[in-house]
């Protein structure tokens, strides 16, 4: 019964700590990121293109994969070109985004992918928004939280407690808020379609539940199977007199 009884045992263990089993992954993520960004962009109405971060001041020298003139200039320690923007590869806008984003919200600590899909592509996106809007996400399920960026481990304690499908529809009602309140300033009127888009096309998946049916499953499937080999192994002989006499 050793094998039957060890099956049973790991069964109880999946149940009881199924969530252990579960962390967000990065490259999950930033595939979602690399289909709403482009490649080269040179928008002059885009504050994201300018070396200062705001329109009409600094260099105008674009952005490339999604990554903003400000933030390739902090990568480089300088002021970045327009050539280094135009050369920037996307392995190297990878490394970029982990380091400067997916690690600044805890991404590998937060248990839901698709809550962890949504909060990284508002710092990429909405980044100065997003400490208020995770605030706001927070107390409007019920949590006296106080995020700061970095994310700090008790914040994302507090995200990976809240129900993950609450969490996702609220936070992605308060990215909508400040999509529509940033397009009312001057010259941003005409990203919000795409913002919009951009936000219509995360969607909740609970890729958690769907995992633990299937291998509860796939686990009660394996003790049957030991149980019945348990079975044959005990009443062999009897087996065999029955198949072959």
């Amino acid at each position: 019964m050793a094998v039957f009884e060890k099956a049973h045992s790991n069964l109880i263990e999946l149940d009881k700590g199924w969530e252990s089993y579960f962390g967000a992954d990065f490259s999950r993520a930033q595939e979602l990121v690399k289909r709403a960004e482009g490649k080269y962009g040179n928008n002059p109405n885009d504050n994201g293109n300018w070396t200062s971060g705001k329109k009409g001041s600094g260099t105008l020298i674009g952005t490339n994969w999604g990554i903003s003139a400000p933030t390739l200039g902090t990568w480089l320690g300088r002021e970045a070109t327009e050539q280094e923007m135009r050369d920037l590869t996307y392995d190297e806008s990878k490394k970029i985004y982990k380091k400067f984003f997916w690690d600044k919200i805890g991404g590998d600590g937060i248990k839901s992918q698709s809550v962890a899909n949504s909060i990284y592509d508002a710092y990429v996106n909405q980044t100065g928004w997003t400490k208020t809007m995770l605030n706001d996400t927070l107390k409007n399920v019920g949590k006296e939280a106080t995020a700061t960026m970095p994310l700090k481990s008790d914040t994302i304690k507090d995200i990976n407690d809240v129900n993950a499908s609450k969490f996702f529809d609220e936070f992605k009602k308060q990215r909508e808020i400040r999509y529509k309140q940033t397009s009312e300033r001057e010259g941003q009127a005409g990203f919000l379609k795409g913002w919009m888009n951009r936000l219509g096309s995360l969607t909740f998946e609970d890729v958690e539940k769907f995992a633990k049916r299937n291998w509860l499953a796939l686990t009660l499937s394996f003790m049957a199977i030991a149980g019945l080999t348990y079975y044959a192994y005990k009443n062999r002989n009897q087996i065999a007199k029955a198949v072959f006499n």
